[in-house]
């Protein structure tokens, strides 16, 4: 079964920061910085969505590709969105870019997650913007979606 990684590189898109052994991965744009620690050290890579892999329409900023540490395991998608308030934006440009062509198709086999960071995030009500796209992109995407502060470190 091919992999995003065989996918990316049979349309020619090159990572900007290329597959090597990593324990820490970061990747920032704009003051923001998403961190990613891996026990024990994983395969992964960094591609630029906007204005890489997708140059047109609303898209996310970055991906994350985590290759599997051991047979069986699933491969690592990580939609990043570096932002600075408007969240109800940064749902948009990940929603559209886990719908783009790419990245729309169910049958690789992925642990996919899509996260923001941002510089401040709305309040919990229960039935926020975000609380409902949380929802939304677990049951359209299997996606989980979540909220990141700058340089704060998320283990795989």
């Amino acid at each position: 079964m091919a992999t995003r990684k065989d996918l990316l590189t049979k349309l020619g898109h090159k990572p900007e920061q290329p597959f090597a052994p990593r324990r820490r991965l970061s990747t920032e744009e704009n003051g923001r910085k998403y961190s990613l620690t891996m026990e024990p050290a994983a395969e992964c890579a960094v591609y630029a969505v906007d204005g890489g892999i997708i140059r047109q329409g609303c898209r996310c900023d970055k991906l994350v590709l985590v290759e599997p540490r051991q047979a069986g395991e699933a491969e690592g998608e990580i939609f990043v969105e570096l932002k600075g308030r408007d969240v109800s934006h940064a749902i948009a440009q990940l929603e559209a870019t886990l719908g783009h062509a790419v990245f729309s198709d169910v049958l690789l086999q992925t642990r996919r997650r899509a996260r923001i960071v941002a510089r401040s995030y709305p309040r919990n009500t229960g039935d926020s913007v975000l609380e409902r796209a949380k929802v939304r992109f677990l049951k359209q995407y299997r996606c989980d979606l979540r909220t990141r502060h700058s340089g704060e470190c998320e283990p795989w």
